[in-house]
């Protein structure tokens, strides 16, 4: 279950996108497609940020221009590329970047993105359901 309200009341340039509850039958490639999935959905929309909370707790931002560009390349990107490359677009609620931009070789530069995508699942929502 996935909550999504504008972030605040009077300026509606930020979106929140909150993470209520999962089935445990869901992988983190589920809840990745559904964000991706409803990016597409609101494309048409623009926002300065969009916010990734679980159960109300903001926990990292993406600006806008990359949202509507994920949003606008769902029908035909590849998504392994796009899990690859989104924490290099994922910023802490302090504006500093989540995870380092990696270059180098494509099999280690993979390897490295891959461990970002679980570790940004982990501190989104998984360490919260472990609890």
């Amino acid at each position: 279950d996935v909550l999504v309200r504008y972030d605040l009341l009077i300026k509606f340039n930020s979106l929140n996108y909150n993470l209520v509850s999962l089935s445990d039958n869901n992988s983190m490639l589920d809840v990745f497609r559904v964000f991706l999935q409803y990016s597409e959905q609101i494309n048409n929309r623009r926002f300065e940020k969009v916010y990734l909370s679980h159960k109300g707790k903001k926990k990292f931002y993406i600006d806008g221009d990359y949202f509507e560009k994920l949003g606008s390349e769902y029908s035909f990107q590849n998504p392994v590329y796009t899990s690859n490359t989104f924490c290099d677009h994922l910023f802490q609620l302090n504006g500093d970047k989540a995870y380092p931009t990696w270059t180098g070789g494509w099999l280690g530069v993979a390897s490295r993105q891959i461990k970002d995508f679980t570790d940004f699942h982990e501190k989104w929502y998984l360490y919260d359901l472990a609890k």
